[in-house]
C-alpha cells in the first residue's frame, strides 16, 4: 500500500507518465545513464532510486517499467524496518520540494541554453 501511495504522489507531484515502482531495487541502466547518474549529487538518503529515475525522465531519458510479479517472502522481510518508514516519510516530504525546485531551474536553464 505504501509503495501504491508513494508512486502515485510522484507521478503527481512531478507529472510522470509511467513510474509505478521508482524504489524498485532492480535496474537496467545504459552506460550513457550511468556516466551521466556518476556525476550526480542526489538529495534523498532513503529513497535514492526514486530520485535517480526522476532526475533521469527530466533531464529526457526514456524511462520503461515492466512489471514484476512479488510474492510474499518466506521469513523476516528485509524491507524498510517499520519503526523507520515515519521518519523517512517525514525527510522525504522535506526533501522533495527541494528537488523539485532544483529540477524546475535546472530545465528553465536548459531551455535558455537552446533559445
Amino acid at each position: 500500500m505504501l509503495t501504491y501511495v508513494y508512486n502515485a504522489f510522484l507521478r503527481t507531484y512531478f507529472r510522470l507518465p509511467v513510474v509505478y515502482d521508482a524504489d524498485s531495487g532492480f535496474r537496467m541502466i545504459n552506460k550513457n545513464v550511468r556516466d551521466v547518474l556518476v556525476h550526480t549529487s542526489l538529495l534523498f538518503n532513503d529513497l535514492v532510486a526514486s530520485e535517480m529515475i526522476v532526475r533521469l525522465i527530466f533531464q529526457g531519458f526514456s524511462y520503461c517499467e515492466t512489471e514484476i510479479g512479488y510474492r510474499a517472502r518466506k521469513g523476516v522481510s528485509r524491507g524498510l524496518p517499520p519503526k523507520k518508514i515515519l521518519g523517512v516519510i517525514y525527510r522525504t516530504l522535506r526533501i522533495v520540494p527541494i528537488l523539485k525546485r532544483q529540477l524546475q531551474a535546472s530545465t528553465i536553464e536548459a531551455s535558455q541554453r537552446t533559445q
